[in-house]
Formats: C-alpha cells, structure tokens, sequence
C-alpha cells in the first residue's frame, strides 16, 4: 500500500526560559527542554498540542522563548492500522539559543465495531458544510481503514418538516473484510438545509460573461436543476447580469427554489465609465492598458448598458490610477470620400471648419497644418493602396476635458487620457472621449460602412458596366458614370465575384483617384468642386471575362455627394450592349502601323490616349483617309472619336 508524508509548521509560543537539549553553548545563557511523551490516539480525535502535549522548559536565562514545529505524516495500512505523525520541535530563547526535540504520535484506525448507529433519532439537518452523517455517527471526516455506504428512503408520505427517513448503512473493513450493518429511522428538521449549495459566481459580470457553479452539501441525491433559463444543469455560463432563479428537486422527489444574483460591473466597479464620440457614440477599445496590472481583479469592456468600461481593484486604495485605451483596428470606420470632400472646401476656403475636432481629425499628417498631403493620406486609405495611417493612431482616447486643455500646435498626446486620481471611493465615473482619425464629418456611429441602408436613394446617378470588347483575346470592360445633375464627390469598389484578377485602363481619372488590386478596383475621386468629366467616354476600362461578375464590395461604400454634400447610395447596373456599337468605321483592331476610317459625315475629331490617360496625337479626318501610327509603342491605347454633331465614342484600339 502506498505510503503519504506530509509537513506541517506550527508555531507555539512560550515565554521566559533558557538551554536543553542538544545546546548550542553561548556561556552564561543555559537553555534545556523536555519533549513531551509518545501518545496514542484513535482516529477523528484531536491530536493538537492541547492533547499531546508541547516541550516543557526546565530552564532558561536567555529572554523570552518561541516553540515551532513541523510534523511528518505517515498515513496507515493494513499492515499497522494506524496512522504515524512525528512532530519535530525547535525551542528557541530571545539570545538565539536553540534545542531540538521529537514527539510521536500514534492515531489508531477505528474498527467496524468503534462505530455506533443510532436506531431512532431526531436531528437537525446541519447549516454548514459538516454532513448528515457526521452529526448522527460522531465520527471522523475520513477512514484510515472502513469504508461506509447508505442507502436512503423516504418514510413520511410529504415533505413536510419534520420528513421521517429510513437510512440503511454499510459499514465495511477494507482490510479483513469484515462488515456491519444498521437501519437509523431519523426524523430530520431544518430540512431546507439539504439543499444547501456552494457556490462560485462572477463577481462582476461583463457583457454575458456571468456564471454561477453550484456544488451541492446534502445527501438525499441524485439533484436535479432547473433554471428560468432553462438550463438543466448545477452550473450555467455565459450568462448577462440579472437574477436567475432555480428549482432544485433531491432525490426524494421534494423541492426548493432559490434566486442568485448575477451583478453587473456597472455596479461593482470601483473605477469606470463610458468610451465614447461627441455624438455619444460607444466604441470599444483592443485593449485596457494599466501601468500596474497587479492592483487589478478583473476588467470590463463591452457594450452593455451603465458603464461601458470598468474595473474592480484588489484592495481599495486612494491615489493616482495609471491605465489608458489602444485601438489600432478598424482605420477605415467613419471615413469617406466625403471627409476628403470637407478638407479640399476647407483648404480651398469654400467653406472652413468649425469644430476644433476637425482640425485635429484632419491632421493625419501630424504636422499641424492641413494640406494635399494629408488628403493624399486619406485617399490612399479608402482606395486600398495602404493598410493604416502612418503619422497617427486611427483612434484617439482623449480626457473629457479635451477642449479646456488643447492648444494649438500642440501634439494631441497633451490631451490623451492616461488615468485618473482617486481620492475617494465609491468612483465609478471616469468617461473617455473618443476621437477618429479623419472623420471630418463626424459620422462614426458604430456600424460599419456607416450604416449603408441610411443613405437616400436616387437614380440621377449611376455606374454602367458595358458589355466590352475584345483585343487579343482579353475582354475590357467600360465603366460608364451618369448623371444628370453636378457632382461633388463619388466613390465605389468594383469586386470580380470570379476571383479573376483584374487590370486597369484608366481613361478620365487622375491615377491618384483610381486603385486596382488582386480582384478589385476602387475609385475615390473628388476635387472640392464640382467633377468634370464626359459621360459619352467611359471612365475606365477594366479587363474582365464578363460585365455580370463585377459586382459591388460594400467593404467601401458606392456613394455620391450633391453641392450640399448629401450622401446618396450609388446605382450600378451592367447594361447588355456594345461600348463600341458604331465601331466598324475604322479596322484593323489590332494593328502595326494604321488604321482606316470609313464615315459618311465631313470630318472626325480623333484623340489617342496612352493608359494612363495622357493624349498621344491628335487629328482631324476626313472620310476614308487613314491615321498613321508606325511611330508609336506595342500596347493598349484609347481612341476617342467626335463628330461634328459633338457625340463621341471611345473605344480601346491595340498596337502590336
């Protein structure tokens, strides 16, 4: 049989005595001691110094004593029935003498006949963790050497107190086998307290983060649970602060019902409050940061009502609480091309900023001024070319009291938040003020590609994708923008449902405007006026097996922006007709050197364009003559041709 050791250290106090045994001779001082006698004991009793005794001082000149000790447990087997305990003391005086001694203590295994069953008893069901069966036997909480087993049945026809029970034991030496068995009639009040559970429960409860563990004291088992949540289970996770209430039924059939509180952290926090935007918009941060971790008990972030952020402390403690936010995700939320709309009127002076907020948004440059640059910052962002800012953090967590304390041309990390002074509790008001980087127009409001279903429907606006043509076995794609009233701003992406990968030709956008990557092209074009270009040319080509799998990516919101910069949601539509209907008037397509005119008309405007929408050559024609371009590099040009009417066309023309 295996055998346990176990240490113990005590500490047992004793005052004015000198040398002993084992001595450590510091001449004058004398210290001696006696060791208490061996003792034999029987299990479940005490065995505490109280009992067994402690070393007794016969003399000492050294100052006051102390007496500690440890002890060595050998747990019993069938061999020696009987566990062994030795203490081992140390006696020590006030001038540093010391002596050693040991004690041993002998605990008897009990037998099946040390054990005494009542037959008829009346008994309180215990209010505490000591068991039923320990108050009826007197025994200890544990055998060296039996093992004891029940049965139990229900005598009374109800659960009225007091409930009349049968017990049936089984008292049984592991070691010889021998048993002993006994019927106990109790009649038990207090009944309720069998059901006595000991829970573990969240604190403070974050968003749905709450649970409650129950583990049951009685012994009249199998218990069932049922919660108002339906859970059928003793412990229930996940769940939100309120009150759970709960039927718990014992293997008798009687039952009880209880409530357990699950406490928001809106209510225990010792320090919090709410993260939020001027519009009182709540945004949740990556993380919590706090100088000092180890005063904290637990942290909340969430969305739920009362606090939004919140954190209980270790120990209560006035004084200066080092913590701040960090949100480096989600750059893009808020931003438009509208913002970029606001900063090109700023700086052209058409209409300037009022808000000393947009100021700072505006600055994404970090240089305390607002110029192209920081335009240039913005659109590269909408358009996919980068991933984040460079100068600046997307978010800014700033002090409430932000606009007492900023400056101009001072750096905005003097109005960040980086923690609060307590100087008492309870303190559960510290609000955050939340800045996003480039939202000039302030529209962050927590959802993404803000709230696209808000937007007004029109159809004075829309991006026609036509059916294209070919050039050297790859099909081009153009993209048409309509509309009937002036324009101050359009953005969109274009996403290939096939996967394909896409390739541009720019034809009216400024390439600064206009970004292709992998599957996508996005466009983010304005100017600060209103956009000019030619409805009858299209604005780009893009390189696609099929108009039909170009499909619009709501990652950038397809809008447009009137003269008073309403946002309206823009319609694209793939249209089931030729860009380049009319185009037989000229051949070969491709060609090596020139290409020949066929029109009945008097003359023909015609302009060659590279890809990137510079003009290459410019003519006009006459019927039948021919356009000579043995001059000009292999590639993909646009040929845009006007008549004398004023309509065009363009069309891609390919030079081998």
């Amino acid at each position: 049989m295996r055998r346990s050791f176990y240490l113990f250290i005590f500490l047992f106090p004793f005052i004015g005595i000198s040398k002993g045994l084992y001595p450590k001779p510091k001449s004058p001082c004398t210290l001696t001691a006696d060791c208490p006698p061996p003792v034999t004991l029987i299990e479940g009793m005490k065995y505490d110094t109280s009992v067994t005794g402690a070393p007794k001082i016969t003399s000492n000149n050294g100052g006051a004593v102390s007496i500690t000790w440890l002890e060595v447990y050998q747990k019993g087997d069938c061999k020696n029935h009987a566990d062994q305990v030795t203490r081992l003391f140390t006696v020590r005086n006030a001038s540093g003498e010391e002596v050693r001694c040991n004690q041993n203590i002998t605990i008897k295994h009990l037998t099946v006949n040390d054990v005494y069953f009542p037959s008829d008893t009346t008994v309180d069901y215990p209010d505490s963790l000591t068991t039923l069966t320990n108050t009826l036997l007197t025994i200890p909480k544990s055998f060296g050497s039996l093992k004891l087993t029940y049965t139990d049945t229900r005598v009374s026809q109800n659960c009225n107190i007091p409930v009349r029970i049968r017990r049936q034991w089984l008292l049984e030496d592991i070691c010889s086998g021998a048993t002993k068995n006994a019927t106990t009639f109790m009649n038990v009040h207090k009944f309720y307290n069998e059901f006595k559970q000991i829970i573990k429960k969240t604190d403070a409860v974050c968003a749905d983060d709450g649970f409650i563990t129950l583990t049951p004291v009685g012994e009249f088992t199998p218990y069932k649970y049922k919660w108002n949540s339906g859970d059928s289970l003793p412990s229930i996770f996940n769940k939100a602060a309120g009150s759970y209430s709960l039927t718990v039924t014992d293997g008798f059939g009687c039952t009880v019902s209880q409530v357990y509180d699950l406490v928001s952290m809106s209510q225990r926090a010792d320090i919090g409050g709410r993260i939020s935007t001027d519009d009182g918009i709540r945004v949740i941060p990556d993380s919590l940061v706090f100088e000092n971790e180890s005063l904290i008990s637990k942290l909340c972030i969430s969305q739920a009502s009362g606090l939004h952020y919140g954190f209980t402390l270790k120990t209560r403690k006035t004084g200066q609480y080092n913590y701040y936010l960090v949100r480096n995700t989600g750059p893009l939320d808020g931003i438009t091309t509208k913002d970029i709309v606001l900063i090109q009127r700023h700086i052209l002076g058409i209409t300037k900023f009022t808000d000393t907020l947009q100021y700072i948004a505006a600055d994404v440059n970090n240089n305390f001024n607002i110029t192209a640059s920081d335009i240039s910052e913005i659109r590269r962002l909408i358009l996919g070319v980068k991933a984040n800012f460079t100068y600046v953090k997307p978010w800014y967590f700033l002090r409430k009291d932000w606009r007492a304390v900023a400056k101009p041309n001072k750096p905005i990390s003097d109005i960040e938040f980086k923690g609060v002074n307590v100087p008492n509790f309870p303190l559960t008001n510290v609000d955050i003020f939340v800045l996003k980087m480039a939202d000039i127009d302030l529209s962050y409001n927590g959802l993404q590609n803000n709230q696209l279903e808000s937007r007004a429907k029109s159809d004075e606006v829309k991006l026609d994708l036509h059916a294209g043509i070919i050039i050297n076995n790859e099909k081009w794609i153009p993209v048409y923008l309509k509309s009937t009233k002036d324009l101050y701003g359009i953005q969109f992406k274009l996403r290939d449902i096939s996967n394909q990968s896409l390739k541009l030709l720019n034809n009216q956008l400024d390439e600064s405007f206009i970004f292709a990557k992998d599957n996508a092209v996005t466009v983010s074009w304005s100017t600060g006026t209103a956009l000019q270009w030619n409805q009858d040319q299209p604005l780009f080509y893009i390189q696609s097996s099929n108009a039909e799998q170009l499909k619009e990516d709501t990652e950038i919101a397809a809008e447009w922006y009137d003269s008073d910069l309403n946002v309206y949601g823009l319609k694209i539509s793939t249209e089931d007709q030729s860009a380049t209907s009319g185009s037989t008037f000229f051949f070969p397509n491709p060609t090596n050197d020139r290409i020949h005119f066929n029109f009945n008309f008097a003359k023909l405007e015609v302009k060659l364009y590279n890809p990137e929408g510079k003009l290459i050559l410019s003519r006009t024609l006459h019927s039948n003559q021919e356009l000579n371009l043995q001059n000009l590099s292999t590639g993909i040009y646009i040929l845009n041709c006007t008549r004398e009417n004023g309509s065009n066309l363009s069309e891609l023309l390919e030079i081998k």
